[in-house]
């Protein structure tokens, strides 16, 4: 069975957690090919290997994503928002 890909770019807003093996980081989605957001019902995060990414995330970056990913919902205070989250994509 194949995973299916899916696709976003982002904003990174956010970067919690960074090694020299691991790095993590959050941002709003945007529109395909824009700096416009294009959603607040979701946030994207990327884990992946510092190396195996062409540069290290910095606040402010726009980034394109491929690949699969897992849907979780959020609780954000009184919100529930969902995060898509790629993994060594």
């Amino acid at each position: 069975m194949n995973a299916a890909l899916y696709e976003d770019q982002m904003r990174v807003t956010s970067i919690p957690y960074c090694t020299s093996k691991l790095v993590i980081f959050s941002g709003v989605p945007l529109a395909k090919d824009s700096y416009i957001t294009n959603s607040g019902k979701y946030y994207v995060t990327i884990k992946a290997d510092p190396d195996s990414i062409p540069v290290l995330p910095t606040l402010g970056q726009h980034w394109s994503v491929k690949g699969a990913r897992q849907i979780e919902n959020m609780e954000v205070g009184d919100y529930v928002m969902q995060q898509h989250t790629y993994e060594s994509p």
